[in-house]
């Protein structure tokens, strides 16, 4: 499985539907104006950061119930291309990127981090293939997206990666772990909802603003890899009562892989309880979206089950029993 946070650093372009119910542009957060460049370019970095360990720690655990898996370092990579070419000149002071690519997240306890591998290494060659130095021109994902794949394509084997720590160069081997084959991707949208395409994950600033947690940033994150495992985004409900179960089952799924990933289950009952308090605009919510007050009720009782001692696979084999007719 491979959770690679992606910051889209303008406003991204997306397809996908939303699938975490929120009030579309009824709770969005205030950001700082653009202007002040020094701020949102650290403020994605942590964002990045901690979407790294989040992520990683969600698709492990879900990697049993994921049709696809693939390879993960635990590791989260920048380019200076990426950026705006105005913006460069900060990204390289502020961040310190240079055309080498860099690794700006790792995994504590995850493959990268049991390696040796620090943030800031740049990284120069993949098994044994030098990566090219970054373009100039117009903003491009191309060179990060292709060092992702080169790692996913290595396999399960260990694999073998060129760094630059300072003046040093050194070769280090990596074993990688295995995990859904999902793609964070962290864009400068200020609102809450997240979206899926059923293998990139839109995680907006605006999500982690609001939240309180690590935890209930997870909930929001597993919330959907659960509608990628059920491939729900490829289904077309019959009716807005089908459509409000699906996001009922999301929710008690993404319930289940928290606990299972490590993290406190309790962040969904506060993710719901902070929201609803702010959802001042409710009566404006699609009909095939459950009401926050109602999702709330299931998430507390879900957790509930878990903190009464049921186990976190229980939970999950029961939400798949309910979604797919089969458990695990």
């Amino acid at each position: 499985m491979s959770i690679h946070p992606t910051s889209r650093r303008r406003h991204p372009r997306w397809s996908a539907r939303a699938v975490l119910a929120v009030v579309m542009g009824a709770v969005t957060l205030a950001l700082p104006a653009y202007a002040q460049a020094s701020s949102w370019m650290s403020e994605l970095r942590q964002y990045d950061q901690r979407a790294t360990a989040i992520g990683y720690r969600l698709a492990t655990a879900a990697r049993p119930y994921c049709a696809r898996t693939s390879p993960t370092l635990g590791l989260t990579l920048d380019a200076l291309e990426r950026y705006e070419f105005a913006d460069r000149p900060l990204a390289g002071q502020e961040l310190g990127l240079t055309r080498e690519l860099q690794i700006v997240g790792v995994t504590a306890g995850g493959p990268g981090d049991i390696a040796g591998l620090e943030v800031g290494d740049e990284l120069n060659s993949i098994a044994g293939r030098p990566l090219a130095l970054a373009p100039s021109g117009s903003p491009s994902h191309a060179r990060v997206e292709e060092a992702y794949a080169a790692i996913e394509r290595a396999g399960p084997e260990s694999i073998e990666l060129g760094i630059r720590r300072g003046s040093t160069e050194r070769i280090l081997h990596v074993a990688p772990a295995i995990g859904c084959d999902i793609h964070l991707v962290i864009s400068t949208r200020t609102s809450l909802s997240t979206f899926t395409d059923g293998h990139d994950i839109d995680v907006p600033v605006g999500l982690f603003r609001f939240a309180a947690s690590d935890d209930e940033v997870a909930f929001a994150v597993a919330h959907e890899i659960a509608h990628a495992i059920f491939n729900q985004h490829r289904k077309a409900p019959k009716s807005f009562k089908a459509k409000r179960h699906m996001e009922l089952r999301a929710d008690a799924l993404a319930v289940g892989l928290m606990a299972q990933a490590g993290f406190d289950p309790s962040g969904a009952v506060e993710f719901w309880t902070r929201f609803k308090a702010r959802d001042t605009f409710g009566f404006l919510r699609f009909p095939d979206h459950p009401s926050t007050k109602y999702r709330l009720n299931q998430v507390r009782s879900n957790v509930t089950k878990l903190h009464a001692g049921s186990a976190p696979s229980e939970l999950i084999a029961e939400v798949m029993q309910a979604e797919l007719g089969f458990s695990f």
